[in-house]
């Protein structure tokens, strides 16, 4: 899922960004996370993006099940999936250079896997994985019976000042 999370919007060439934000300029802003609550637990998969106006969040979640469902039939290619390995592979390198980062990913993979070990595992696991992977994964959680939409509205502002004066009158 990981892996996963980085296909759709790890950079600005992910497929999320680069679609919705550079090509179709639907999206001011958008990413994912995968990592709430962590592996202990069943974990959400949190995609957030912020319109550009004039497109309203109605439109923008349309392109997003797209996207969805083109990853879902569209293999990710050799050359994307080896620029996503090489930078989780470079940023979990890059996180154990100091006493503290390799303290802290020690700690974390013991609370949230019950196992400090599964940081041993972690760069063969996801150098294993391959497009079909990513394809099956998508199919399996990227469903909509499986989701939960939340849009953000900015309340309507309301003039008080001309609304007092109204109701004195």
């Amino acid at each position: 899922v990981d892996v996963l999370d980085s296909v759709l919007s790890e950079g600005v060439t992910s497929r999320l960004h680069h679609r919705l934000v550079r090509e179709k300029r639907l999206a001011a802003s958008i990413g994912t996370d995968s990592g709430f609550p962590g592996i202990r637990a069943p974990n959400l998969f949190v995609i957030s993006a912020a319109p550009l106006a004039p497109h309203t969040t109605q439109e923008l979640e349309v392109a997003i099940e797209e996207e969805l469902d083109r990853l879902k039939t569209e293999p990710v290619t050799q050359k994307e999936l080896e620029k996503i390995l090489n930078n989780l592979d470079a940023s979990l390198v890059r996180s154990l250079r100091s006493n503290s980062g390799l303290a802290s990913q020690l700690a974390f993979f013991q609370v949230l896997a019950k196992d400090w070990r599964y940081l041993l595992k972690a760069r063969d696991r996801i150098a294993a994985v391959t497009p079909a992977d990513i394809q099956r994964v998508a199919a399996q959680y990227l469903v909509k019976s499986n989701r939960t939409v939340a849009t953000l509205v900015k309340p309507q502002r309301t003039d008080t000042a001309s609304t007092a004066k109204q109701g004195s009158r």
